[in-house]
């Protein structure tokens, strides 16, 4: 917005506002596309990046360098007055002011008590918030409302283009340059008042330069804006995929594949790839058609698939015994969880007892945190504790095969997060744990990797979940999981299903990671 080809490119806080359909542009992600627009536009016509530049000259700002022939600098206070009008939210409805732009009040949002004391916005009005800790929280207010006495309330006044001031307001070097003219004691609490803010020196382009920035930057951002959502869209269909899969492979009513002994050839099956082609410029078609590919249907297990070239009769089914389950495949068992495992409780400690070093212990919150598959226990989901655990506690450390439970969720949909021991190091098991261990006599009868795609499952964790009590807290004891029941194929098909399961569910996760790539 300085005139700059590049704008030493570090915004794009907030979604784009004033966001309109339009084309993409190249860039290694999106953001970072984004990031490239908000900080491009100082070159004549706003042409494109392989076109020369226009003649600059300093701005005799250091946050601003240098601004193209034809541009002006003044201050803010040229461009703004300030509104400074206190209201009751009994009149004017309250409004929230966030990096997204003005918004109804939110119901995660702090309240006061005191609903008469607030600030009046009208529709038009530019509001930003004055706290270091909120910076980027600013914007073109579509309503008439209220909001909080922290934010600073501004009228565009004279031949100025509001929608380009609110670009310019949302970049990261605007962000900076308030944060150096407020005070405070501490960042926190740095706030930057009207008084100050005023006097910042503003870059000031021509008019119909300023209305042709606004609208470039609406078209190309929005269209920026719509990728991002159309690749958010696909993550949550793809982890609806891996989630279906692995339902219907655990329990026995997906045939993914038969094996014809008589012409020794598989007949393949797609598996659930969501309908729909992804968005332009994100290499749609070719990675559904690998997606297509991949997820064919290759293994061999009894019941779980049909020869479409010369039909067979379909396997005989029999009751779980789960009504939530409903039938499984003949030769499948059906067993209760207490009679293969016991149950162990993990560390009585607190968080004040972690330390940077000493041995791994993995405890509620990383068992709940997002990177825990629940089929691997990888290095980031461990904290430490003292040594000295070793002598007073060692019953509460884990063993390969073991599975560790959460026993306390903030909601019924986390309840029953566990993840695999798929490892022989010294781990412990931490606060508010659950451990499942194996009986020695018993670790025959189960692949334990199939169990951790089996615990995974909406359907095996609704057992417990209708059980559960809790008001803000759901808890999972030993009651509740004494009468679970556990879906047993034979052991070679477990394993089978664990392979297929371990090699789809690693491409699944790689296309969400792709997609999350172009919006980090």
């Amino acid at each position: 917005m300085m005139g700059k080809k590049v704008l030493a490119a570090k915004s794009g806080m907030a979604a784009c506002p004033n966001a309109a359909a339009g084309g993409g542009i190249g860039a290694k992600n999106v953001k970072d596309a984004k990031s490239f627009l908000t900080g491009l536009t100082g070159f004549t016509g706003l042409r494109e990046a392989s076109v020369k530049p226009a003649k600059t000259k300093p701005s005799g700002v250091a946050w601003i360098g240098d601004i193209p022939d034809g541009w002006e600098v003044g201050k803010l206070g040229s461009l703004y007055t300030h509104r400074n009008e206190k209201v009751s939210d009994k009149d004017y409805p309250p409004l929230s002011v966030t990096m997204k732009g003005i918004v109804p009040q939110l119901a995660t949002a702090a309240k006061s008590d005191d609903g008469d004391n607030r600030k009046l916005v009208r529709k038009g009005d530019f509001a930003i918030n004055s706290r270091s800790d909120r910076r980027g929280s600013c914007g073109i207010s579509e309503f008439d409302g209220s909001v909080s006495l922290i934010n600073t309330i501004l009228t565009p006044r004279g031949k100025m283009n509001p929608v380009y001031y609110n670009w310019l307001f949302h970049t990261e070097a605007f962000a900076d340059e308030f944060y150096k003219w407020g005070h405070g004691i501490v960042d926190d609490l740095w706030t930057t008042r009207w008084s100050e803010m005023k006097r910042m020196a503003i870059v000031v382009p021509p008019l119909p330069v300023q209305r042709a920035i606004a609208a470039y930057l609406d078209e190309k951002c929005g269209a920026i804006d719509a990728a991002v959502a159309e690749a958010k869209k696909g993550i949550e269909e793809y982890k609806a995929w891996k989630k279906s899969l692995i339902f219907e492979v655990v329990t026995g009513k997906r045939r993914v594949g038969f094996f014809n002994a008589e012409s020794k050839c598989a007949r393949d099956e797609v598996v659930g790839l969501p309908e729909r082609s992804e968005p332009e410029g994100l290499q749609g078609a070719a990675r559904r058609r690998e997606a297509e590919s991949f997820s064919t249907g290759l293994t061999r297990f009894t019941g779980l698939g049909e020869n479409l070239d010369n039909p067979v009769n379909p396997v005989k089914t029999k009751p779980s015994g789960v009504s939530c389950i409903g039938d499984v495949p003949e030769g499948w068992s059906v067993k209760r969880l207490k009679s293969i495992f016991e149950y162990r409780k993990g560390l009585s400690i607190t968080k004040a007892d972690l330390t940077q070093t000493g041995i791994p212990v993995i405890s509620y919150g990383q068992i709940h945190s997002k990177e825990n598959t629940g089929t691997h226990l990888q290095d980031s989901l461990l904290r430490f504790v003292p040594l000295t655990y070793l002598e007073s506690d060692g019953n509460c450390l884990l063993k390969e095969d073991d599975f560790v439970f959460a026993d306390t969720s903030e909601d019924l949909e986390g309840l029953g997060n566990c993840v695999y021991v798929d490892r022989q190091d010294k781990i412990f098991a931490g606060y508010h744990t659950i451990i499942f261990r194996p009986y020695d006599d018993h670790r025959s009868e189960a692949i334990f990797r199939y169990l951790a795609y089996l615990f995974k499952t909406d359907v095996w964790r609704s057992q417990f979940r209708a059980k559960a009590f809790g008001i803000k807290v759901y808890s999972l004891s030993q009651r509740l999981l004494n009468d679970c029941r556990l879906i047993l194929p034979s052991l070679s098909e477990q394993q089978t299903i664990a392979d297929y399961l371990d090699e789809k569910c690693a491409a699944i996760d790689a296309m969400i990671a792709e997609k999350e790539a172009l919006i980090a």
